[in-house]
């Protein structure tokens, strides 16, 4: 029974964390059950995807709160769509020095599923940064090199 109650427990934390609805309330002596998903409640999921980056950028290196967190964006957004975006920071970055940090950060966050992350930037997401004019300002010698 206590098997099962902590479970249900878990599986409840799973749904009601987007909601921001605790499980139950804090009992005196006693913390409250903590949401195995890491993702704050009602933000959208690409506002959670700059803000946990930003934050790890500032930070210079990938914790394991912030890796999980990539992870649980890798597997509600897609790998097309994680990738995408983490790209879209870098193209943003205008010095130098933090393209290259940039870069570093992004292969360790890569690593969460290097296979199916690299396939995606090879056969979607730089051909079409490549092949549309509308994207070949993004492609400027800062990102444009630490991209390369």
């Amino acid at each position: 029974v206590v098997i099962m109650s902590s479970i249900l427990e878990h599986m409840c934390a799973d749904v009601f964390q987007q909601t921001g609805l605790s499980l139950r309330p804090a009992v005196e002596g006693q913390e409250p059950i903590p949401y195995r998903n890491l993702l704050p409640a009602r933000q959208p999921i690409r506002q959670a995807l700059q803000t946990q980056f930003r934050e790890v950028l500032e930070k210079g290196w990938v914790d394991s709160h912030a890796f999980h967190l990539f992870e649980n964006l890798l597997h509600m957004g897609g790998v097309f769509w994680f990738t995408n975006n983490l790209v879209k920071e870098l193209l943003k970055e205008t010095r130098k020095e933090w393209a290259s940090r940039v870069v570093e950060l992004l292969y360790s966050i890569f690593c969460l599923d290097t296979q199916q992350i690299t396939l995606t930037l090879l056969g979607h997401i730089l051909p079409r940064l490549l092949t549309d004019p509308a994207h070949w300002h993004s492609l400027a010698d800062p990102p444009g090199r630490a991209l390369a």
